[in-house]
């Protein structure tokens, strides 16, 4: 398990980071990843974070449940993807004359 402190920077607000939580398959359904992370929470709220965020990769029912089940709440989605092709964002600068003529739509 990995964790950090990080700061908003819109608020100055510390909040808690959990970077991963894993569990080797055979030592799962112990209560372990339980207890890793309520030891995070606490040392996370002795360093000052007011709150944790961590990801969730959206195909992860299991690790989704887990922390739900912690106390946390879907906040926001993050979106990923290839870039768009270029032809999409192609842009044509004008010449002085051509932009007389021009009108923005």
């Amino acid at each position: 398990m990995s964790f950090q402190i990080r700061t908003n920077p819109f608020t100055q607000k510390a909040y808690g980071f959990i970077e991963d939580l894993y569990i080797a398959p055979s030592f799962r359904r112990r209560g372990y990843a339980q207890e890793l992370a309520q030891a995070a929470f606490r040392e996370l709220r002795q360093r000052g974070a007011q709150h944790i965020e961590l990801d969730v990769l959206a195909h992860n029912e299991h690790a989704l449940a887990f922390w739900q089940k912690q106390g946390l709440t879907l906040h926001h989605y993050v979106l990923t993807g290839p870039f768009p092709s270029e032809e999409r964002y192609e842009t044509h600068f004008l010449s002085p004359n051509e932009s007389k003529n021009h009108k923005l739509v």
